[in-house]
């Protein structure tokens, strides 16, 4: 019971690490002008027929939009791993 539960924690440290390197990555890709993900936003925006100067502030729309929901998930599986960090505590302190 006790592995299990070390193991499952294990898995969410796992899944919180990732989105805390995908919430880094898309702050670096933000901060820089000549990045891909711009690229590619000025790229979505004239296929769309939409200048830049007609959306300003569009790509930062959407990067705000990933950080706010990377980071919602990010809080969602810290407190999950809280939850489960004291559920193990409790199961230990039980055995002893």
């Amino acid at each position: 019971m006790k592995e299990d539960y070390i193991y499952k924690l294990n898995q969410l440290v796992e899944k919180r690490d990732m989105i805390e390197n995908k919430i880094q990555a898309i702050k670096r890709i933000a901060e820089k002008d000549d990045n891909p993900a711009l690229q590619f936003s000025s790229s979505f925006l004239q296929h769309a027929s939409i200048t830049r100067e007609q959306a300003p502030g569009l790509f930062d729309k959407v990067i705000n939009l990933s950080l706010y929901y990377l980071q919602y998930e990010l809080d969602t599986l810290n407190a999950t791993i809280n939850k489960a960090n004291n559920l193990l505590k409790e199961h230990i302190t039980d055995e002893v």
